[in-house]
């Protein structure tokens, strides 16, 4: 019976992702407009909700859940990237004061 339950729950995780896959790339494509960058995150919010798909199916809105993962998974990186920037010319000795 467990392992049906697991089963169960592996199968609705897999149609989760066929479903929301193509939308959370595109709204990270939007954020980013990097497509491996974007491919990337979609895959990191959707395992972030593998390990935590018991919870986070039961939710009344999973597909919001997800999507706020990758919006703070882009926000994340692009401030990174910011701060990294920021580095880079503070610290490159051919560059005007």
């Amino acid at each position: 019976m467990g392992n049906r339950r697991l089963t169960s729950s592996r199968l609705e995780f897999d149609r989760f992702v066929e479903d929301m896959a193509p939308r959370l790339i595109q709204t990270s494509y939007l954020m980013t407009r990097n497509l491996p960058q974007a491919e990337d995150l979609a895959q990191e919010a959707l395992l972030r909700a593998a390990k935590q798909w018991t919870r986070v199916h039961k939710m009344d809105f999973p597909q919001a859940y997800v999507r706020r993962i990758l919006i703070n998974l882009v926000l994340r990186d692009l401030s990174r990237q910011s701060t990294s920037c920021r580095r880079r010319l503070n610290t490159d000795p051919l560059s005007p004061p």
